[in-house]
């Protein structure tokens, strides 16, 4: 529902903005880390529902540290702990993103 709803608040905050030179996009980032989730095997993810880094239970961010157990094979784990992709996932969710809406900003 908010993704349906942000384009038509851009679209009435640009027309408030009048005259003043700025570039709103709405950058979906929800439906293709969805794809990638469901379909991490096609992206050579073996890996995607738990963390590279922690017990399996428990991986947060800040509990992963330099002694914290991390996973042999980063590169097979979507996710680095439970919020945050592997480096390697930002690099698939960053090309999407930037092919589908670099057209919009220049």
């Amino acid at each position: 529902m908010f993704n349906a709803k942000v384009p038509v608040a851009l679209r009435s905050l640009k027309s408030s903005l009048n005259d003043a030179e700025a570039r709103l996009v709405h950058v979906d980032i929800y439906n293709p880390l969805l794809d990638l989730i469901q379909n991490h095997e096609k992206h050579g993810f073996a890996v995607a529902n738990k963390g590279c880094c922690g017990t399996g239970n428990i991986e947060v961010s800040i509990l992963c540290n330099k002694f914290s157990k991390t996973c042999p094979n980063r590169s097979v784990y979507l996710f680095w702990d439970n919020y945050h992709l592997t480096e390697r996932g930002y690099n698939i969710i960053t090309d999407r993103v930037l092919t589908k809406y670099l057209k919009h900003l220049v």
